[in-house]
């Protein structure tokens, strides 16, 4: 965070349970000024020094509280996992926090919409990481490295394109699509205006093909709890 205010960066970043969090949270906790901030949280706003900070910095918190009905696994014994359920009173309340530090002047609804945002971002390096084995390799050689890392990434947004021509509508991760997609069989067809139509077809074992309410045809496969888009059509000048 130094480094950033040096060279004047913004920043949005979360910060660990520490105690001293812990008790700016309970301290919070006891005012009932929160303001929205999306999808169910509250947020507000207070300052800390934290151990090693070299100054106050401004912290967002934010709660949400969780539903009444509650099950509870015990994973004690790997050989049967035991499930117990929690019924909570209507004079108590279970809250999922978390606290955040920025330099952003933003209001508290924007700050947790940012940061939701920034979640889903690291989605895509998730996926690159363990689905296509961008994590996976290490050598001596940092131009080997950089250009293996380039190779899978160029490979990696080929397929992305490739997936979202068969389903414009949705982002499907490599863990679904490749055993969907390697095993499908495109049909091409040539309409006016110098435009190819891909019917993408899917096939497969443990595949079957059921109708959506929309009208659209689905292939639904069981093996890896998904349904992806049968007959989509998409154009390619």
């Amino acid at each position: 965070m130094a480094r950033a205010e040096r060279n004047e960066l913004a920043y949005l970043f979360r910060l660990r349970m520490t105690a001293n969090v812990k008790r700016s949270l309970e301290r919070a906790m006891q005012y009932s000024d929160w303001a929205d901030a999306g999808q169910g949280w509250q947020g507000k706003e207070t300052s800390l020094r934290l151990t090693g900070w070299s100054r106050h910095r401004r912290i967002i918190l934010l709660r949400r509280k969780l539903a009444r009905d509650l099950a509870i696994a015990d994973t004690a014994n790997p050989g049967q996992l035991r499930l117990g359920f929690t019924e909570i009173g209507p004079d108590k309340s279970i809250w999922e926090y978390a606290a955040l530090v920025t330099s952003l002047d933003s209001e508290i609804l924007t700050l947790g919409q940012l940061y939701r945002d920034r979640a889903d971002c690291e989605n895509g390096f998730d996926e690159l990481k363990n689905q296509w084995g961008w994590g996976g390799f290490t050598t001596q050689d940092l131009a080997r490295c950089r250009l293996l890392a380039g190779t899978v990434a160029l490979i990696y947004n080929w397929w992305s394109l490739f997936a979202r021509l068969a389903d414009p509508e949705h982002h499907r991760e490599a863990i679904t699509t490749r055993p969907l997609l390697l095993s499908a069989i495109a049909r091409k067809r040539l309409i006016p205006l110098n435009q190819v139509r891909l019917y993408v077809v899917g096939i497969g074992a443990s595949s079957r093909l059921t109708n959506s309410p929309n009208g659209r045809v689905w292939l639904s496969v069981s093996a890896v709890a998904t349904s992806f888009a049968e007959g989509t059509t998409s154009s390619v000048t």
